[in-house]
């Protein structure tokens, strides 16, 4: 129902803090089981109709497998933060130049204090 196994798992804690808060009101007329299936099924409820009025359902875990490709995820195409192949390409080349340039100082010029 909430196609999310992080969501499942905070139902899960939430249903037993929601038994443990109201288990005075338990009245007896059904199993203890199904009382507490019952709240966790209102609870997951509840989250899934708060994320799809605001149009959160739509959103697709990192983790997911992509269609097309089984075991390609979300996660493996986007960008890991790292600059990429053009940078570091431009970097070496601009490498390259201060080095050439730093050859054709002369030594009194090259020294570092």
């Amino acid at each position: 129902m909430l196609r999310n196994r992080q969501d499942a798992e905070e139902i899960t804690q939430d249903t037993f803090i929601r038994a443990h808060r109201v288990l005075a009101s338990f009245r007896g007329t059904a199993t203890f089981s199904t009382w507490i299936h019952q709240i966790g099924t209102n609870l997951a409820r509840n989250r899934y109709w708060y994320w799809r009025r605001r149009k959160r359902d739509q959103s697709m875990s990192l983790d997911a497998d992509l269609g097309e490709d089984p075991g390609a995820t979300l996660h493996d195409i986007l960008s890991d933060g790292s600059q990429g192949p053009g940078h570091e390409a431009e970097h070496n080349e601009f490498v390259t130049k201060v080095a050439e340039c730093m050859e054709q100082l002369k030594p009194e010029h090259t020294l570092v204090f």
